[in-house]
């Protein structure tokens, strides 16, 4: 009989609290190369750096191989690819020579399912998404009043209001979301594939006869096993037996690979809000290209206009919305995907101040001054490590715990899901 029976199909809200907590305190020995990513900040493992700027891998630091126990190409940061080759050396010495039992089905010959995820396209088609629902739902009644680029423009701040934060907008609050997964750091390998809610499948696979020997192994070849998901590893960036394989590319340093092998998504929030707009005024204009103003009159006469959208095009576009208008625009998006922290005097100043570094240095200046705001306030929220040494404090001087929350759900998930997540 299974010691861990928690799946998501279970009935009763209260019985699956219990299951997940009786497999997050009870499976799993405290080990070095066990990793908890349900706790703090690890929830955003791989995608932000040390300072938590969300991340993603620089395309020219990938690197696709064929795993020596699988046809399917598997896509990792250069490094990573190169000890994940290591590992599957070791599996497939071990099952040559009887080391290891060899009709496991997954720890035998590692044959990985999954490796890197294309951030941009997942993103690309979530805010798509957005925008479909956006101008096919949210705009019903005022679609109409929409006439051109630049209400349409104001009126989607209406619609991130209510949708925040816990639907984001721009590709920095999508990398901490749910929406993003631990795939798109180009760090992690589902060695299996099975289904993350299943607490008994976890089970079987720590139950496997080869379980110690993959721990080892990943230890030694500089890897972390996921607690919650005991078939997947994420490289650890602060193992020694991982520098043989980043100084091989010129990383001495966690800092360092996170300065070359990725970028901040900061630096593409704006172009992509601004393309995203673009193209989400123009698919209005051409769905919905005319609509019915109707007025009654003092006489009750009907009196109906045609009203006709009219496209806009790149150039028009770039020439009435600069980039000043763009850093106002996203500093205002980026409150509210915060909750709004800051007064709208506050945003404002940001504004003026973005602005102006714009005018003095440049763009990216200007965004990194915004980000720098936003950055600070997160790194204190509810979930996070700054908040569990508060509230442990507090306790300890019989003062009270840290109230202070977000107005709704943050888009930094917290810790102890019920949906097993990574």
């Amino acid at each position: 009989m299974a010691k861990f029976n928690g799946k998501n199909s279970t009935n009763s809200t209260r019985v699956l609290a219990s299951d997940r907590a009786k497999y997050s305190t009870e499976a799993l020995p405290e080990k070095k190369q066990i990793k908890n990513l349900t706790f703090a900040e690890n929830v955003l493992y791989g995608r932000v750096d040390t300072n938590m700027n969300p991340i993603t891998p620089n395309k020219d630091s990938l690197k696709t191989i064929g795993s020596r126990g699988s046809q399917t190409p598997l896509t990792l940061v250069n490094f990573v690819a190169d000890a994940f080759l290591n590992l599957s050396d070791i599996f497939q010495s071990a099952a040559n020579v009887g080391t290891i039992d060899q009709k496991d089905p997954y720890l035998t010959v590692l044959q990985p399912v999954r490796g890197w995820t294309d951030p941009q396209t997942m993103y690309e088609e979530y805010i798509d998404d957005m925008l479909s629902s956006f101008n096919q739902i949210f705009i019903t009644e005022k679609r109409e009043q929409l006439i051109n680029a630049e209400l349409y423009i104001e009126e989607f701040l209406v619609f991130v209001k209510k949708m925040s934060p816990r639907f984001p907008i721009t590709y920095t609050a999508w990398q901490r979301s749910r929406n993003s997964s631990l795939f798109t750091s180009g760090l992690a390998i589902d060695l299996a594939g099975l289904p993350i809610d299943n607490d008994t499948l976890k089970e079987n696979f720590i139950n496997s006869r080869n379980f110690d020997f993959y721990l080892n192994a990943c230890l030694n070849s500089g890897f972390n096993v996921v607690k919650n998901s005991p078939w997947v590893i994420v490289a650890d960036l602060g193992s020694p037996a991982l520098i043989v394989y980043h100084t091989f590319y010129g990383l001495s340093s966690i800092n360092q690979i996170f300065s070359v092998d990725f970028s901040k998504t900061i630096n593409s929030d704006i172009d992509y809000l601004r393309q995203s707009m673009f193209r989400g005024y123009n698919n209005l204009a051409n769905n919905f290209k005319y609509e019915k103003d109707i007025k009654v009159c003092i006489n009750n006469k009907l009196i109906i206009n045609n009203i006709n959208k009219n496209n806009i095009n790149i150039i028009q576009y770039n020439n009435k919305f600069n980039i000043l208008y763009w850093l106002k625009y996203y500093n205002n998006i980026r409150n509210l995907e915060e909750s709004s922290p800051f007064s709208k005097s506050d945003v404002n100043k940001f504004s003026d101040n973005a602005k102006k570094l714009q005018k003095q240095f440049d763009k990216q200046r200007a965004i990194g001054y915004i980000n720098e705001q936003y950055r600070s306030v997160y790194k204190s929220k509810p979930g996070g490590i700054n908040f569990f040494i508060k509230r442990s404090i507090a306790r300890k001087d019989n003062r009270a715990t840290p109230t202070s929350s977000p107005k709704s759900n943050s888009s930094i998930p917290s810790g102890g899901t019920t949906n097993g997540g990574y």
